[in-house]
């Protein structure tokens, strides 16, 4: 994340990320109802959140559940605000989740940072294992955390089917290789650095997920549901609908690696072209797809 207050910082390009936790905050009440309602917090009620890094964002979603917290309790005429004891975790909540490592092995992914049509299926198979590895790492390690019948609140980006290249993901960080390739044509990076940067990124489909979980055996599935572009514009609008937001937003995330790879002479340049393949490509494709799950720690 780009620290800061300053027209490239996260703290000023996560309108998106803020929109999306207000939209999950239904999804994060329920659990919190449902875990008052099957097993109601005899000492106390201990939350957690590894959302944003950065910026506003930061607390937002803790006041949210604290709110939601609240409000149950006055339902329930009863309140629990003493500080916990015991290192046990009953709600677990985090906005656009395990974030995965670049997979060894993709030195033949020449001319692009992620995932793309041209690519070697073999860096399609890195990316997914490197998911799962990743993935149930991230849930065995919160079951270590979370008390038995506790619930967990994720939100990450995803596809619908199994195609990780399909119409419908998000084709922007090939956008912002043809950029980083522009600057190669132009001299202003070896063709050898391009090569070898990859993003670590992956956007897993439904089954994916639900196959990664049910193999890890912590956690029960409850939901996992779908959010797209079209149920975020009504929150969004058009902050995002345009190049140059676009572009502030991609480079409040991606700046500090892009600047650990190639250095900081050339992003001014870099995510000007990146803003101008933006444009043309927002007028027709969605934003992103998002995939909101709850889960139950099981005994």
């Amino acid at each position: 994340m780009t620290p800061g207050h300053g027209n490239t910082s996260y703290a000023l390009n996560s309108e998106y990320q803020k929109m999306l936790i207000l939209k999950t905050k239904l999804f994060v009440e329920e659990a919190i109802t449902d875990l008052y309602c099957k097993s109601f917090p005899t000492k106390s009620l201990t939350i957690a959140d590894l959302g944003c890094s950065s910026g506003p964002n930061s607390l937002l979603v803790i006041s949210e559940i604290i709110e939601a917290v609240d409000s149950k309790c006055r339902t329930l005429v009863r309140t629990y605000v003493r500080p916990s004891k015991q290192r046990t975790i009953s709600v677990w909540g985090r906005t656009y989740a395990v974030s995965t490592y670049v997979p060894p092995g993709i030195e033949n992914n020449k001319g692009h940072v992620y995932i793309a049509a041209t690519s070697p299926p073999s860096v399609h198979q890195a990316y997914f294992t490197q998911f799962q590895r990743d993935f149930k790492l991230f849930l065995s390690s919160r079951s270590q955390e979370i008390t038995t019948g506790g619930r967990m609140v994720i939100t990450r980006i995803g596809r619908r089917n199994l195609d990780s290249f399909s119409e419908e993901c998000w084709d922007g960080w090939e956008l912002l290789a043809k950029s980083l390739g522009d600057m190669v044509s132009e001299g202003h990076i070896e063709e050898a650095k391009l090569d070898s940067f990859n993003l670590p990124w992956y956007a897993p489909s439904l089954d994916e997920v639900r196959a990664a979980i049910q193999d890890e055996k912590s956690f029960h599935l409850n939901l996992v549901e779908i959010m797209d572009d079209s149920r975020m514009k009504d929150m969004v609008g058009d902050k995002l609908n345009n190049g140059p937001a676009m572009a502030r937003f991609m480079r409040a995330v991606t700046e500090s690696m892009l600047v650990s790879h190639f250095g900081d002479k050339i992003l001014e340049d870099l995510f000007h072209k990146f803003a101008e393949y933006l444009n043309g490509y927002l007028k027709e494709h969605p934003v992103y797809i998002n995939l909101v799950m709850t889960m139950t720690k099981k005994s």
